[in-house]
């Protein structure tokens, strides 16, 4: 069978878009062949890149497509005909645009339908039709134009095309190029073009690592990996990888040279003692992509790695390349070593006032009253929880110092050190380690792989600054649609979340909502969100529930029907909400867990559905029992149902679900077998609708409601 290759060649495309635009080829190549007949598996696709270019392969293409037909819908039926039954305009461009005469068009319910018939085609007639729409729709954050005249963008302009099926070139052009058989290898080692013979993938990437080019992205990642981590161990020490920093830059720096080599700097060791370590990776990372380097007993070396798009050694110049470099950092870290100096000048607390000219959001106000509200809310969550003493006093003043470094010189130039930077000025301030820590932990998790805030003091001062981000955020009109959330609510969302699941909190009060009105009413305190009311909390506690969903599928076994039944019982408590997924995801793979369902989803649709469970709580009586089965069952509630509460008081959920299980499979089983629920005598039915409720009530209000599992037990 056939086999494609297409490289895309063009200046240098910046190092984030190439991923996602390699992801998008894949599938649009994909989806596109099989619009034309063309069935090609994934697997078979491979697309990799490298800053100047975009490659795709496909083995096994079929050489030609089978012929085939396609329904496709038009407008409805009363647009394309007439009241007398003539085809209208509507139904005219319907045809035109099918290929098909207008009496080849039906109507089929209210739409009307075309069967169009596509004869088999080549390989290559496909493709020609396809590639040059594929490429221009490749997407970008940003995008230029570089021909006059012409609406032709892409991410860089491209400079050549290679296109072979096989041993031949698939004629088309993309941006006045044309696609031919010729490509080019690195642009320092191996400027020169040369031509494929064939579209074997395995023979194009050999040819281009004779020219210096590595084009597998996987392979220069371990290409660049190797030359670090060889670097530093030439320089006494290892990669400095604090919260993945170097891995992050690995799979950066792939992605900005075609042939890694490493080139070995320094810089002042007295520099290197005075700065905080934070600052001086800062400044190595942010804008040059340096490797730090570290000892064995994980202090910052005075030494650097950067990666080279050449090879030093080859005529690559490394002298030039280290000398570049080194100047270069050195006015960086001067200008660092000159805010941190000046930073120091003024304390923390007397930059609130500079707070109040930052706006957190035109509808929410300041900073400076954004870290009041938090100093709060963080103050009375300590105390509501009963945290030992001085934890509400610790959290508190880390709360109204959390956001003072954004003021300082060193976080203006170095915006990712915030809550790093306000650590180090809170110990120079003298601030006890309880607030110096939470002032940088409050802003964790800054992301999913990132770590959870370790002190107590911390964690509270990172969920009231979450949860006032996100009773603010939906109040002001910010709650996350679609893929856009600027004010990172979902991330807010989940990290709350997270903190609260792994430390338990919170298992005895205050539950979400009483935190969430907490929240509102220091909003109101400051004049704003005055109109605020039970409909904002309600719209914050579906959005919320959402996000349990995302964060709480794992645990619930990849069964979304237990989550939702176990979702459905209330999640107020998170801590608890922890322990009664656990209870009964263990029961959902325990024989008999789907017949209960079952039964628990009938006794739920007639308790709601009749007229007497409007009054819901009623308990049913002894005296208005008449079949054996209603007995039967009465009597296993009565037995089983102080047991079940007392179980769940303790927080035994896993043994008052054994015990519901075993009381009530059988009998609610028999009792639906036997017994008509709905019958004449209003007493009776209304006794044995209280009965069929009360049993329902006491799993589906305290643990789980088990008819949300019916569906997935029947099937």
């Amino acid at each position: 069978m056939p086999e494609l290759l297409l490289e895309i060649a063009a200046e240098e495309i910046p190092a984030g878009y190439i991923e996602p635009a390699l992801e998008a080829l894949r599938a649009g190549f994909v989806k596109g062949l099989a619009e034309r007949g063309f069935e090609l598996p994934a697997e078979a696709v491979t697309v990799t890149g490298t800053p100047r270019r975009l490659v795709l392969s496909a083995r096994d293409l079929p050489a030609a497509s089978q012929a085939r037909s396609e329904r496709l819908q038009g407008p409805p039926a009363d647009r394309a005909f007439g009241p007398d039954g003539k085809p209208t305009k509507a139904a005219e461009g319907f045809a035109k645009k099918c290929g098909v005469p207008l009496d080849a068009l039906r109507v089929e319910g209210k739409y009307v339908v075309a069967e169009v018939r596509h004869a088999g085609g080549s390989a290559e007639e496909a493709l020609m039709s396809l590639l040059p729409g594929l490429v221009a729709a490749l997407p970008f954050p940003k995008s230029m134009r570089w021909i006059a005249g012409a609406r032709t963008s892409f991410a860089r302009p491209v400079r050549s095309m290679l296109c072979l099926l096989d041993g031949s070139p698939v004629p088309f052009s993309f941006a006045g190029v044309a696609a031919g058989r010729e490509s080019h290898g690195h642009p320092f080692h191996a400027p020169e073009a040369f031509a494929l013979r064939t579209a074997r993938y395995f023979e194009y990437a050999e040819v281009l690592r004779g020219r210096k080019v590595i084009v597998d992205v996987q392979e220069r990642r371990e290409r660049v990996r190797a030359c670090a981590e060889k670097a530093a161990e030439k320089s006494g020490g290892r990669l400095y990888n604090r919260n993945g920093i170097s891995d992050a830059l690995v799979r950066e720096v792939a992605n900005l040279v075609e042939w890694p080599g490493a080139v070995i700097g320094s810089f002042d060791e007295a520099v290197c003692r005075e700065l905080p370590p934070e600052i001086t990776v800062a400044a190595m990372t942010g804008h040059q992509r340096y490797f730090p380097i570290e000892d064995s007993e994980g202090r910052l070396l005075p030494v650097f790695c950067s990666i080279a798009n050449r090879d030093p050694k080859g005529g690559g110049g490394a002298a030039v390349i280290r000398a570049g470099n080194e100047r270069v950092l050195r006015a960086r870290l001067a200008d660092a070593l000159f805010f941190w100096r000046e930073d120091k000048k003024q304390r923390l607390d007397a930059r609130l006032g500079a707070l109040e000219g930052v706006v957190f959001h035109e509808k929410l106000g300041s900073m400076r009253q954004k870290v009041e509200r938090t100093g709060s809310l963080s103050r009375w969550l300590a105390i509501e929880s009963g945290q030992e003493d001085g934890v509400a006093d610790a959290a508190a003043r880390a709360a109204l110092l959390s956001k003072c470094d954004l003021v300082t010189k060193a976080v203006f130039e170095f915006p990712e050190l915030q809550g790093t930077m306000g650590r180090y000025y809170a110990k120079e301030d003298g601030e006890p380690s309880s607030v110096r820590q939470a002032i940088e932990e409050h802003y964790l998790p800054r992301t999913a792989a990132m770590e959870l805030p370790r002190s107590q003091v911390g964690r509270i001062v990172a969920l009231a600054d979450k949860f006032d981000s996100i009773v603010g955020g939906f109040a002001a009109g910010l709650a996350p649609t679609g893929s856009k959330d600027p004010y990172a609510l979902r991330r807010a969302a989940l990290g709350a979340i997270a903190i609260i699941r792994a430390a338990k909190l919170f298992r005895n009060g205050p539950g979400l909502r009483k935190i969430l009105e907490r929240a509102r009413d220091l909003y109101r305190q400051q004049g704003m969100l005055g109109g605020a009311g039970d409909e904002l909390l309600a719209r914050i506690a579906d959005f919320l529930r959402d996000r349990l969903e995302v964060a709480l599928l794992e645990d619930a076994g990849g069964r979304v029907e237990v989550l939702r039944a176990v979702l459905g019982a209330g999640f107020d408590n998170l801590t608890e909400l922890d322990a009664r997924l656990g209870a009964v995801a263990e029961m959902a793979r325990r024989q008999g867990f789907a017949e209960l369902c079952t039964v628990i989803e009938r006794a739920r649709n007639i308790y709601r559905k009749a007229p007497e469970a409007a009054g819901a709580g009623a308990e049913p009586r002894g005296a208005l029992l008449q079949a054996p089965e209603e007995r039967e069952l009465f009597r296993a509630y009565g037995a089983v149902a102080p047991q079940f509460r007392a179980k769940w008081a303790m927080g035994d959920y896993l043994e008052a679900s054994e015990l519901y299980v075993k009381g009530f499979a059988g009998p609610l089983h028999a009792f639906f077998e036997k017994v008509f629920v709905n019958v004449d005598d209003q007493a009776v039915r209304a006794n044995r609708l209280a009965l069929v409720g009360a049993i329902y009530r006491l799993y589906a209000e305290a643990i789980a409601d088990l008819a949300e599992c019916a569906g997935q037990a029947k099937a």
